[in-house]
C-alpha cells in the first residue's frame, strides 16, 4: 500500500478493534459484577421477554402461597372458636342432664338456668366478636340483612293477637312509605261515613233533584243530582269538587275539597281527609219517578181485579192501557205489564187483560213486593205514572198509584271500628302496592321483607304489642342476621314469572283447577269455582286463616330479577313446605324453594399471573348464633335460643337439641378441616411451581461465571494488545519525515 499522511488506516483499524474489545470487556465486567447474563434488552431481547414473564409468574405464585397460608390461618381460627363452642355445649349438656333429673328442685334449677343462659350468650358473643385481620370470622353472624326487618318483641306474637288501638306501623323502602293504623274497638270513626245500602254500583241511578249534604267543621257542601245522574257521577264530584250531572254548592268556610268517596263492598263510603272529626252526611228523600206502588196491600197473584177496571200507564208521553176482563187477576196484570201480551181468563175463555193504548210496550217491570204491586220503568225516564179507573182494586183514595219515596243509600252512619289484629296488619302490608313490602310471622316475630332487594327497608311502630318500648314511642324494627346459604324449606316460589308474562292478581285460573300446599302436617287446597277465578282470589284464600288450615302467607313479588312470581311462605317455620299432592294448576308453573341469602364468601385467590393459571377456593364459614346452629352444608338448623332448663321437661327437650347442635358444630369443623387440607395441598403445589419456574428463569438470566472470567481474561489481554497496536500504528506515519531530511 502507498505511504501517505492523509489517513492512517492501520490506526483506524486498531482503534475500531479496541472499541469492540472495550465494549465486550465492559459487558463482561457488568455480568461479573451483577451475576446476571442479561442486564439490558440488547444483551438478549428474546431471553429478557421470557425471563420477565417467568419472574411475574414467580411473584404471583409466591403471593398466592401467602394467600393460602392466610386462608389456613383464618379457618384454623374459626376451628379453634368452634372447638370452644363445643366445650361450652358439652357443659350445657351436663347442665341439661342435671336439670332433667327429678332429684333437683325448681329453686336449684334457677342457678342451673343462669349458667345455661350465660353459655348461650357466650356462644353468640363468639359468633359476633371473633375476627381475623379486622373482619368477622362468622360473617353471617355479623352481617345485617338490609332487605328484612324483625319486630323487637319476645317472639310470642300470634296472628289473632289484637294490636293497641290507634298505634301506627310505618314501612318504608325505595323512597316510599306505607302506614297502618290499628283500629279501635267500639270507637266511632268520626271522619268517615258509610251508606246502609250495600248493593250500589257506579251505574246506580240517582233521581233528579236528589241532594246529598256533607257537613264538617266550618261549613257544608251539597251535591244536587241532575237528570241521568249515577252514583259514579256523585263519587267523581265528591273527589274533585265538580262533576258531570252533579251541581256542587258550598256554604260557610269549608271548601268542597278534602273529601274522598269510594264504593266499598257495594256501600258508598265518604271520608273527610282534613280530619275535623265532625263528618256527617244526609240525603234528601225524593219520590222515585221511575217507580209506582199500589196503596192496597196483601195482594197475591190470584187476587181478582174487577171486570172493566182500566190501568193507564203513562211514560215519556206514551200511554199504554190494561183493561181487566172477566176473571182477571193481579198475576195476569203483571204478565201483561212485563210482556205486553193480552192474557186469557179462566171462565169461558174470556179475556183476562187486554193491552191497548197509543204504543203498547212490554219493557215495564212489575212484581209483588210485600203484598204491594210495584211497577217500574227500567229505562229511567223519570215520567212514569199509573192511574186506575176503579179505586178499590189497587188504590185506596187517589186514582193514581203512588210514587214510593226513593232513598238510594238507605242513610249514612259513622262506622264503628273493630280491633285490628296482627293478621290484619300482615294482610294490609301484603296488599300495599306503594312500598311493595311483604310480611309474615316468623318465630313469633313480625318479619317484613323487601322482595325488590332495595337494601333500605325500615319499619317503625308505636305499638308495645309489636315491640315498642313505651306505648306511643316510635321503635325501629331490627335487621336480622344473614344465615347460611341453603334452600329455604319454608318458602316456595313459582317459575311462571321467569318467562313470558309475569303473574298479576288478575291472572285467571281455569275453572276446576286445584292449587294445594302442605306444611306441618296440614294441607291447604283451593279449587277455582265454576266460571274461573284469579290469583288474587287464591292469595286471599291462602292469607285467610279461616280458609287456610296450614296458616300460610302468599303474595306476588320479584324474586331475584324475575318479576311476577307467586311466593308462598310458611311463617310457622315447619321446615317442610311443599306443593300438595292434589295440586293441578299449571297456570302457576312449578314451585321450588329459593336459596336463602348467603353469608359473604371468602375467596382465596391463587394465580400465576395468567388467566389460565388463576383459580379461587371459595370458603363460606357461615354464621354462628344460638338461634340457628347449622351443619356443614348450612341446613338442619338447631335453635337453642328458645330453650331453657327451668323445668325437668324443658331440660330433657333441650338435651336433645344440644346433642344435635354438637353434631352440627362437628360437621362444620369437618368442612373447615377439609378446606384447610385443600389449601395446604394448593400451597405445596404452588411452592413446587415457584421452585421450578425460578430454576427456569435462572438458566436464562444467570451469568456463567467461569465463562465470564475466561472472557474477562481474553478481553483484558486484547485491550492491552490493542492499545499497543494503536500506539505502533500512530508511530508508523513518523517515517514520512525521514524522506524530507
Amino acid at each position: 500500500m502507498p505511504l501517505g499522511i492523509l489517513y492512517n488506516i492501520p490506526s483506524l483499524a486498531a482503534e475500531s478493534q479496541l472499541t469492540l474489545t472495550s465494549n465486550a470487556l465492559n459487558s463482561t465486567l457488568e455480568q461479573l459484577s451483577s451475576g446476571s447474563r442479561i442486564n439490558t434488552g440488547a444483551d438478549d431481547a428474546a431471553g429478557l421477554a421470557i425471563a420477565n414473564g417467568l419472574q411475574a409468574n414467580v411473584s404471583a405464585l409466591t403471593q398466592s402461597v401467602s394467600n393460602a397460608n392466610n386462608g389456613i390461618g383464618e379457618l384454623q381460627l374459626a376451628d379453634g372458636a368452634l372447638a370452644q363452642v363445643t366445650t361450652l355445649l358439652n357443659r350445657a349438656v351436663t347442665l341439661a342432664t342435671e336439670s332433667g333429673t327429678g332429684t333437683v328442685s325448681n329453686a336449684q334449677r334457677v342457678a342451673i338456668q343462669a349458667e345455661y343462659s350465660s353459655i348461650l350468650t357466650e356462644i353468640n358473643s363468639i359468633g359476633t366478636s371473633t375476627t381475623f385481620n379486622g373482619q368477622a370470622i362468622f360473617q353471617g353472624g355479623a352481617t345485617p340483612n338490609t332487605n328484612a326487618v324483625d319486630s323487637p318483641g319476645t317472639g310470642t306474637l300470634q296472628l289473632n293477637e289484637g294490636l293497641t288501638a290507634g298505634s301506627t306501623t310505618t314501612i318504608s323502602a325505595g323512597g316510599a312509605a306505607f302506614t297502618f293504623t290499628a283500629a279501635n274497638t267500639g270507637q266511632v270513626t268520626t271522619n268517615q261515613v258509610t251508606s246502609a245500602a250495600t248493593n250500589l254500583t257506579a251505574g246506580t241511578a240517582l233521581a233528579s233533584g236528589a241532594i246529598l249534604t256533607v257537613t264538617r267543621t266550618g261549613g257544608t257542601t251539597t251535591y244536587t243530582a241532575n237528570a241521568a245522574t249515577t252514583v259514579g257521577n256523585l263519587i267523581n264530584a265528591i273527589n274533585t269538587g265538580t262533576g258531570t250531572g252533579i251541581t256542587v254548592a258550598v256554604t260557610g268556610t269549608q271548601t268542597s275539597g278534602g273529601l274522598s268517596a269510594v264504593l266499598a263492598g257495594g256501600a258508598l263510603q265518604i271520608n273527610d281527609l282534613s280530619g275535623t272529626d265532625s263528618l256527617a252526611v244526609a240525603e234528601t228523600v225524593d219520590p222515585n219517578l221511575n217507580q209506582v206502588q199500589s196503596t192496597t196491600g196483601a195482594l197475591t197473584a190470584a187476587t181478582a181485579i174487577t171486570s172493566g177496571t182500566i190501568e193507564t200507564v203513562l211514560r215519556n208521553g206514551v200511554t199504554t192501557t190494561y183493561t181487566a176482563g172477566a176473571a182477571a187477576t193481579v198475576g195476569q196484570l203483571i204478565t201483561a205489564l212485563t210482556t205486553g201480551v193480552a192474557t186469557a181468563g179462566t171462565v169461558g175463555g174470556a179475556t183476562g187483560i187486554t193491552v191497548g193504548g197509543t204504543t203498547p210496550t212490554s219493557d215495564f217491570g212489575a212484581a209483588l213486593v210485600g203484598g204491594f204491586l210495584q211497577i217500574s220503568d227500567p229505562t229511567n225516564n223519570n215520567t212514569l205514572t199509573v192511574t186506575e179507573s176503579v179505586h178499590a182494586d189497587l188504590t185506596v183514595g187517589p186514582a193514581a198509584l203512588a210514587h214510593p219515596l226513593q232513598d238510594f243509600a238507605g242513610g249514612f252512619a259513622n262506622p264503628t271500628a273493630t280491633t285490628s289484629t296482627v293478621q290484619n296488619l300482615i294482610n294490609a302490608i301484603n296488599s300495599d302496592t306503594v312500598v311493595g313490602a311483604k310480611a309474615s310471622l316468623v318465630n313469633g316475630l313480625l318479619q317484613v321483607t323487601d322482595p325488590f332487594n332495595r337494601g333500605n327497608i325500615a319499619v317503625t311502630t308505636t305499638d308495645t304489642i309489636l315491640g315498642a318500648a313505651v306505648a306511643g314511642a316510635q321503635t325501629n324494627f331490627v335487621n336480622p342476621t344473614i344465615g347460611s346459604s341453603a334452600p329455604n324449606a319454608n318458602e316456595l316460589v313459582s317459575n311462571a314469572g321467569t318467562s313470558g308474562t309475569p303473574l298479576t292478581a288478575a291472572t285467571t285460573l281455569a275453572a276446576g283447577s286445584i292449587t294445594s300446599f302442605t306444611a306441618g302436617g296440614k294441607t291447604f287446597s283451593y279449587t277455582a269455582p265454576t266460571g274461573g277465578s284469579t290469583i288474587g282470589a287464591l292469595i286471599s284464600a291462602i292469607d285467610n286463616p279461616l280458609t287456610d288450615p296450614a296458616n300460610l302467607q302468599a303474595y306476588i313479588g320479584t324474586v331475584g330479577s324475575a318479576a311476577g312470581q307467586l311466593v308462598v311462605v310458611d311463617p310457622l317455620n315447619n321446615g317442610n313446605l311443599a306443593v300438595g299432592p292434589t295440586n293441578a294448576n299449571t297456570a302457576l308453573g312449578t314451585f321450588s324453594s329459593p336459596v336463602t341469602t348467603a353469608s359473604p364468601t371468602t375467596n382465596i385467590f391463587l394465580s400465576d399471573s395468567t388467566a389460565v393459571g388463576s383459580s379461587e377456593i371459595a370458603v363460606t364459614i357461615g354464621s354462628l348464633n344460638t338461634a340457628s346452629i347449622t351443619n356443614g352444608s348450612g341446613t338442619s338448623a338447631v335453635n337453642l335460643a328458645a330453650t331453657d332448663l327451668n323445668t325437668q321437661g324443658d331440660a330433657q327437650s333441650a338435651l336433645n337439641l344440644l346433642g344435635s347442635a354438637i353434631a352440627n358444630i362437628a360437621s362444620v369443623r369437618g368442612n373447615l378441616g377439609a378446606v384447610v387440607n385443600r389449601l395446604t395441598a394448593a400451597g405445596n403445589v404452588l411452592n413446587s411451581q415457584v421452585l421450578n419456574l425460578t430454576s427456569a428463569e435462572s438458566t436464562i438470566t444467570s451469568a456463567d461465571i467461569p465463562t465470564v472470567v475466561a472472557n474477562l481474561t481474553k478481553y483484558s489481554i486484547l485491550e492491552q494488545t490493542g492499545i499497543s497496536a494503536l500506539a505502533q500504528s500512530n508511530q508508523q506515519q513518523q517515517l514520512v519525515l525521514k524522506l524530507l531530511q
